[in-house]
């Protein structure tokens, strides 16, 4: 189109764009207007009007005498031409930005990825999360069961992970393997250190210089354990459980140095929960190390519990075969703590019987308690432990040493 005949004036910008004259002129308002009809029709740019305008100029200009008609359809021809190549334009271009758009969206979803995975790998629990878990498991220990459940198994991470909501751990489920593993390593370690300061308890309230009574030891627990109020029933059975723990533990002084091996599988402590400290053992000659599942305190109580229960052959603590070994505990150890209040040394020498305690051999002590009488009556304290039913005559809030 560059190429004009040497017969005619070639056309200037200026003139095309001038539009016609008053003077002769091959212009006419009507394939102007035409011209910008079809420009618009077809989205042309200025550089394709152009041409089409300068094709109107020449067909007007050069002899051959063109009709309008001829030369419209030749103008309306190469406006067809210039609209599919803009259309095949258009959407290269809108390909290419859909391309560069996906290129984008993909290579930042693999940053978010790739921060995830650095997220996950060192991933902590918060302090509040870790507090959760020692709130539950230490209701756990409280309100445990033990003849229906083991103290090595407090199953504190079903626990959670039937409401994670509930204990604000909502990032952690659903989220990949490393925090779900991160969590169950944090509640193992956590639980065996509930277990630990428990029994640890246990040790302090019945051997050495500064043990107190059974009411005591009930009231100072559920304070220090529980966040709320217990029930009447559960009331009941705590007193129960208070009991036999008290009756286990000084029958068996040589286990309540023995840590707790954290071998549960649903059961842990991050090094800011508690100060560490090195483990301690009552028992001589015992070598440093890892104590093996099965001999340590708690393992030895939950056996000592199946073993009673299969005697009994009962896990009712009411039935009749129970309530008398439950009174026989309770006296026994009213008994020494009565010896204890009155030497105030804690450096005696009493054999709790065990004729009522199967595959359990005598444990000496070191309580100056006199022999226990050859039968038991119901046990001189504010305790009624079986009236019908179980039940408790005293509030823990009102209990004192």
């Amino acid at each position: 189109m560059s190429d004009y005949s040497s017969e005619g004036p070639s056309p200037s910008t200026d003139t095309l764009h001038a539009g016609p004259s008053s003077d002769e002129s091959p212009w006419t308002l009507e394939g102007v207007s035409f011209i910008d009809k079809l420009g618009l029709q077809y989205s042309l740019t200025p550089e394709q009007l152009f041409d089409l305008k300068a094709l109107h100029h020449l067909g007007s200009s050069l002899p051959g005498n063109l009709t309008s008609a001829d030369l419209m359809t030749r103008v309306f021809v190469l406006a067809c031409h210039f609209g599919s190549e803009r259309r095949l334009h258009l959407a290269l271009q809108s390909t290419q930005a859909s391309s560069h758009e996906s290129e984008g969206v993909n290579s930042l979803r693999g940053l978010f990825n790739e921060l995830s995975i650095r997220l996950d790998d060192s991933f902590h629990l918060t302090k509040e999360q870790k507090m959760s878990i020692r709130r539950t498991c230490q209701d756990q220990i409280i309100y445990l069961k033990p003849l229906k459940a083991a103290y090595k198994d407090l199953h504190v991470a079903k626990k959670i992970r039937t409401n994670p909501g509930e204990y604000r751990m909502d990032n952690i489920f659903g989220r990949g393997p490393a925090r779900k593993a991160q969590f169950v390593t944090d509640t193992k370690r956590i639980s065996s250190n509930v277990r630990n300061v428990y029994r640890q308890d246990l040790r302090d309230s019945v051997i050495g210089s500064k043990q107190i009574s059974l009411k005591k030891f009930i009231a100072d627990c559920v304070t220090k354990y529980l966040r709320a109020p217990m029930s009447n029933n559960a009331e009941q059975l705590y007193v129960i459980q208070a009991v036999l723990l008290h009756r286990f533990a000084f029958e068996n002084k040589s286990l309540l140095g023995e840590d707790d091996s954290s071998d549960s599988e649903d059961l842990i402590m991050d090094s800011t929960d508690a100060p560490s400290k090195k483990r301690k053992r009552s028992s001589p000659g015992k070598g440093k190390g890892r104590i093996p599942n099965g001999t340590d305190f708690w393992s030895q109580v939950d056996t000592w519990f199946e073993k009673l229960k299969e005697k009994y052959a009962s896990e009712d603590f009411s039935s009749s075969a129970w309530k008398g070994f439950i009174e026989e505990s309770h006296q026994l150890d009213q008994q020494r703590y009565d010896a204890f209040a009155a030497d105030g040394s804690g450096s005696s020498t009493m054999t709790f019987t065990t004729a009522a305690v199967p595959n359990t051999p005598p444990v000496a002590s070191t309580s100056t308690l006199p022999p226990q009488p050859p039968a038991f009556s119901r046990p001189p304290t504010s305790f009624a432990l079986f009236d019908g039913l179980i039940q408790s005559q005293t509030r823990f809030s009102g209990l004192s040493a």
